[in-house]
């Protein structure tokens, strides 16, 4: 009977790891991101430093956020992994938060306190939080010197064409 159950768990086992092997193939970079691009938005110069599934975004020098991102057949995924104090102020418009490094956990605590103690609507906080912590899928083509993203925020699409710095 227990060996009836090692080879249940040896195969649950196999199963899994199975899995995460599957999972890490499929989880790319594209290599012609590496490096650091600049373009404009509604007036912000963003520069984006990527290097081999990390990167991170500085919005008119000053830091924003950073991260992972994965690619696959000229779609983009990014997961933030930190939010930088004083790129969520100047999006929100006054100062909430200290100009340090936040986790994802520490930024949400952080901002959702903070949004509370000024009576914001909790879904107007929650889609604020959502916006720094969870960036769209997008799409993208790159070449030796211009990297153009395409993605959508709230039903409109938005385009962004990078130059290599």
């Amino acid at each position: 009977m227990s060996n009836k159950k090692f080879c249940l768990k040896l195969s649950t086992i196999m199963l899994v790891l199975g899995f995460m092997v599957s999972w890490n193939v499929e989880a790319q970079t594209d290599r012609r991101l590496d490096g650091t691009w600049v373009g404009v938005h509604e007036g912000i110069e963003i520069e984006v430093i990527m290097n081999n599934g990390s990167y991170e975004e500085k919005n008119n020098g000053s830091p924003a956020s950073r991260g992972t991102y994965t690619t696959n057949n000229g779609e983009m995924l990014s997961t933030v992994t930190h939010i930088f104090g004083k790129n969520w102020n100047t999006i929100i418009g006054f100062d909430m938060l200290e100009p340090k490094w936040y986790t994802v956990n520490e930024f949400i605590i952080a901002a959702r306190k903070g949004l509370l103690g000024l009576k914001v609507p909790e879904k107007q906080i929650n889609e604020l939080i959502n916006y720094c912590i969870s960036p769209p899928k997008e799409t993208y083509s790159v070449d030796a010197d211009s990297y153009i993203s395409s993605f959508i925020i709230s039903e409109e699409r938005v385009v962004i064409i990078y130059n290599r710095k």
